[in-house]
C-alpha cells in the first residue's frame, strides 16, 4: 500500500515538473517569437504519416474529427500536434506505471499501446457522441429553419433568431456562422468552415443549398423539404442497427465488470496472488495474456462500433 502511495506521490511530482517546465518552453517561444513552430510539427507530423502505407490518410481523419470535436480552447479546434502531445504523454505514462506496478516490461508495453490508441478512440467516441447529436437535431432544426424563413425570407437572419433556441453542438455553430456572417466574412468561407464542423451529411447540404441560394436564389423552402424527408428516412433505417450495436457493447462492459470483480476477490481471499502475478514468471504470462485478451475483444467491439457511425 505505502509502495502504491509513492508511485503516485512520484507520478504526480513528475506531471508537475513537466507541466510548469512547459509553461517555460511557452515564456520562451514567445518571448522570441518563435510562432510557426506549432505548424511546423503539424506538417512533419502529416508528412512522417504520409509516409507510412499504415498510416496514410490518417491525419485527414484525425484533424476531420478534431474539428468537429467538443474539446476547443477559446473556440479554436485543435491541432493535430495537440493530439500527437496527448497520445504519447498516455503512452509514456502508463507504461512506466505498468512497470512500477506490475514488474512486467511486456505489460508496460502493451498497456502503454493500449494508452496510446485512448486518445484516439476518446476523439472517436466525441465525433460519434456529436454525430448522433445533430442527427436528433436535424430534422426539428430544418423544420424549424423552414418556419423562420418563411416569416423573414432570408436564411440567415432565419439562422440568427433560432440559434438562441437550439442546442449544442448545433448552437455553437449556427451562432458562429451567424456572427460571422454579420462581420462581413465572405458567405463562402463561412459556409465552408461550419461545414468541415458538421460531422453530417444532411446537415452539410442544407449549407450547401443555403449557399446556392445566397448567390443564385431558388426555392430554398422546397431545398429544405427534400432535406427533412431524407432526415425521415435516415432515422426508421438507424433503429435496426443501433439496438444491435447497443446489445454488444453492453454485454462488453458486463464481461469486463465481472473480471476485475473477480480479480479483486482473489486478491481479498488471496493475498499473495498479486504477488505471483507481478513477481513469478507464469504470474506475468498470465497477466499478459488477459492483457491480450482484452484487447482482441476491445477491438472486436471497436470494428462492431464503427459501422454505426457510417451514414
Amino acid at each position: 500500500m505505502l509502495k502504491a502511495v509513492l508511485y503516485a506521490v512520484n507520478i504526480t511530482a513528475l506531471f508537475f515538473m513537466f507541466y510548469y517546465l512547459w509553461d517555460v518552453i511557452s515564456y520562451l517561444l514567445k518571448r522570441y517569437k518563435y510562432y510557426n513552430v506549432g505548424s511546423m510539427v503539424d506538417r512533419q507530423v502529416i508528412t512522417l504519416m504520409e509516409r507510412s502505407e499504415k498510416t496514410k490518410g490518417l491525419p485527414v481523419k484525425i484533424e476531420k474529427m478534431l474539428r468537429a470535436t467538443s474539446i476547443r480552447p477559446k473556440d479554436r479546434p485543435l491541432k493535430i500536434r495537440h493530439f500527437v502531445y496527448v497520445t504519447g504523454t498516455s503512452f509514456f505514462a502508463l507504461f512506466i506505471l505498468s512497470i512500477l506496478l506490475l514488474n512486467n516490461p511486456l505489460a508496460g508495453v502493451l498497456l502503454g499501446c493500449v494508452a496510446g490508441i485512448l486518445p484516439y478512440q476518446l476523439l472517436q467516441f466525441d465525433y460519434r457522441r456529436n454525430q448522433k447529436k445533430l442527427k436528433k437535431q436535424t430534422a426539428q432544426f430544418l423544420l424549424a429553419v423552414a418556419n423562420m424563413f418563411g416569416t423573414y425570407g432570408d436564411p440567415v437572419v432565419a439562422l440568427d433568431e433560432l440559434s438562441p433556441r437550439l442546442k449544442n453542438p448545433l448552437k455553437r455553430e449556427v451562432i458562429w456562422f451567424t456572427d460571422n456572417m454579420k462581420f462581413g466574412v465572405p458567405a463562402r468561407q463561412c459556409v465552408e468552415t461550419v461545414k468541415s464542423r458538421l460531422p453530417d451529411r444532411i446537415l452539410k447540404d442544407f449549407f450547401d443549398d443555403l449557399m446556392f441560394y445566397l448567390q443564385y436564389g431558388g426555392n430554398f423552402y422546397e431545398s429544405i423539404s427534400n432535406l427533412v424527408k431524407q432526415t425521415y428516412d435516415r432515422e426508421t433505417m438507424q433503429v435496426e442497427k443501433s439496438t444491435a450495436t447497443s446489445s454488444t457493447v453492453t454485454m462488453f462492459f458486463v464481461l469486463v465488470g465481472v473480471y476485475f470483480i473477480v480479480l479483486f476477490a482473489l486478491i481479498k481471499m488471496q493475498p499473495g496472488f498479486m504477488s505471483f502475478l507481478t513477481n513469478n514468471s507464469i504470474g506475468k504470462m498470465i497477466v499478459v495474456v488477459m492483457i491480450c485478451i482484452f484487447i482482441i475483444a476491445g477491438y472486436f467491439v471497436h470494428k462492431v462500433i464503427s459501422t454505426e457511425g457510417e451514414d
